[in-house]
């Protein structure tokens, strides 16, 4: 089988996390990966916001609908889709 069809049928969403703290140079690979992902027009639409704050996180729990696995995990990355830039091209 595909290997991109055997990765997204292995798939699986884990919402309890350690309270460990996640080395910088992890997030930063991971937003890496994401800013090389292919979007449309290559109009690099998404910013990502890294938000590990107690309070933000909790704001943004309490926002997206009172999700508190968003609250405990150590790291949030928030991905913002702005078509600002592609409206101005």
């Amino acid at each position: 089988m595909n290997k991109t069809i055997e990765t997204i049928k292995d798939h699986r969403s884990i919402r309890d996390y350690k309270s460990d703290q996640i080395d910088e140079s992890i997030i930063n690979e991971i937003i890496l990966a994401a800013q090389s992902m292919p979007n449309s027009i290559n109009g690099q639409q998404t910013s990502i916001i890294v938000v590990q704050d107690v309070k933000t996180k909790a704001a943004i729990a309490e926002y997206a609908g009172g999700q508190s696995w968003i609250e405990s995990a150590p790291v949030f990355l928030l991905f913002i889709t702005d078509f600002y830039k592609t409206n101005l091209a």
